[in-house]
């Protein structure tokens, strides 16, 4: 079983422009974590 944090950075904080990369882990550490990405913040974010 895995789960999913989104995690938004403030308004104005000096991460806001860096390109996002996601991260898949096990909660249990019964399969091995993987990162995909990066990825540009735009077109990844529906507004």
């Amino acid at each position: 079983m895995g789960g999913v944090i989104i995690s938004e950075p403030e308004e104005g904080s000096p991460i806001e422009d860096l390109p996002w990369v996601i991260v898949f882990q096990s909660l249990d550490d019964s399969w091995d974590s993987f990162t995909c990405g990066p990825y540009e913040r735009d077109p990844t974010t529906v507004h």
